[in-house]
């Protein structure tokens, strides 16, 4: 059965040197394996997220297209990020 994904969006729960993580294993197969079908692989995440671990790889920065997160991040990342050749979306943060 072959599946085809236009665009896949998925959560992550941190970030390491080699890309977004998880904390749960079989969740993270699931999103690599939905991964290989896509055309796009967008990650939505709060910026907070880019100094948590999560316990398993999820995916490699290769292999994620574009980021969308808040405009809390930090300079250092987000040229990290492009320099990767990674879309950045922020959102501004409202006011509760």
């Amino acid at each position: 059965m072959c599946v085809v994904i236009d665009k896949l969006f998925v959560g992550t729960d941190g970030f390491s040197d080699a890309g977004s993580m998880s904390s749960n294993l079989m969740r993270a197969e699931a999103v690599r394996s939905m991964a290989k079908s896509a055309k796009q692989v967008i990650i939505l995440t709060e910026s907070e997220k880019f100094s948590q671990l999560g316990v398993v790889a999820l995916l490699s920065y290769q292999d994620i297209d574009a980021i969308y997160t808040d405009d809390k991040i930090a300079k250092d990342i987000r040229d990290r990020l492009l320099q990767k050749g990674i879309h950045l979306y922020t959102a501004v943060q409202g006011i509760e």
